[in-house]
C-alpha cells in the first residue's frame, strides 16, 4: 500500500501491518523523479508469548466433557485441535477435532475427551503462518 505525503514537511502516517510473517520494508519516493529518498525496514513476527492454553485438571475418563482455557491476540486468525499425543505436529497433521477461535482474545472451548484411553494433546495453530503457537497435554483414563 501507499499514502501520499501531500507536500507536507513532517508528520506522521499509519499503516497496517502484513499478516504474514516475514520482513519487510517502508519506502519514501520522491515522486518528481521517481527517485527513493530512505527505507524503513520492519519485520513482522506473531507474539508467541500472548498464547496459552491451560486445564483445569489433567486426566479425564472417556466421553468426559474438557474445558479449554485460551488466552491469544483478538487479530489472530486461529484454531485448537485435539490430537493424540503420538502424532506428529504440523498444521496439516489429522485432528480427532478441532474449534475455530472467530478472533477472541481469550475464553473457553468444550471438547468431548476421547473415547480411547492415552495420552493426548490440543495444539493452537496460527492460520495466516501455519504455525503452531502453544499445546498442552492430558490424559484419558479409564475410571
Amino acid at each position: 500500500s501507499y499514502q501520499n505525503l501531500h507536500e507536507k514537511p513532517a508528520g506522521e502516517l499509519t499503516f497496517t501491518a502484513p499478516v504474514k510473517e516475514g520482513a519487510y520494508q517502508l519506502r519514501m519516493h520522491e515522486r518528481s523523479n521517481q527517485k527513493e529518498l530512505t527505507t524503513l525496514p520492519f519485520t513482522v513476527a506473531v507474539n508467541q508469548k500472548a498464547v496459552s492454553l491451560t486445564l483445569p485438571k489433567k486426566r479425564y475418563a472417556p466421553g468426559e466433557k474438557v474445558t479449554l482455557r485460551f488466552t491469544a491476540s483478538p487479530l489472530q486468525d486461529a484454531w485448537v485441535g485435539m490430537y493424540k499425543a503420538a502424532t506428529k505436529h504440523g498444521y496439516h497433521a489429522p485432528s480427532i477435532a478441532y474449534q475455530n477461535l472467530h478472533h477472541k482474545p481469550e475464553g473457553t472451548l468444550t471438547f468431548t475427551a476421547p473415547g480411547e484411553k492415552g495420552s493426548y494433546t490440543f495444539r493452537f495453530y496460527e492460520r495466516s503462518n501455519k504455525k503452531e503457537l502453544a499445546s498442552i497435554r492430558f490424559r484419558v483414563e479409564k475410571e
